[in-house]
């Protein structure tokens, strides 16, 4: 499978995570990135976009996204982007998850229930900050 995943910038380096629903297909309950599936014929970014605005009601342009990085892992490749996140979190109507919330790099670590790649995207993230 291909997906895409986007991590939202906050303030003070702090990036969006997504508590996915209990009865997600892969890695219920567990914090993670707002991304999903690529579906037939689209590009990464195309899907990027589309999750966005399924997921959070936000229209983003392709050229508000950047491509982080590429990962290959199994049969599963994944397109990690980053985004600025200018709105206020209020303002959002969560329409995939349980909830939503900015996290710190410290907070990222102390959580217990994180999808698995999650960390290898945060690392690869940090390091854009150094």
């Amino acid at each position: 499978m291909t997906s895409v995943a986007i991590i939202f910038e906050g303030k003070n380096n702090t990036i969006l995570l997504q508590l996915r629903d209990e009865k997600a297909p892969t890695y219920p309950g567990m914090w993670g990135l707002f991304g999903g599936a690529i579906e037939a014929g689209e590009k990464a970014i195309q899907a990027a976009v589309r999750e966005v605005r399924e997921e959070l009601g936000i229209n983003l342009r392709e050229g508000d996204l950047v491509l982080l990085l590429e990962i290959n892992s199994g049969n599963d490749n994944f397109h990690v982007f980053k985004s600025k996140f200018p709105w206020n979190l209020k303002d959002i109507k969560l329409d995939e998850g349980q909830d939503m919330k900015f996290f710190s790099r410290e907070e990222i670590s102390q959580l217990n229930n994180l999808v698995p790649l999650l960390k290898q995207f945060g690392d690869a993230y940090w390091k854009t900050l150094t």
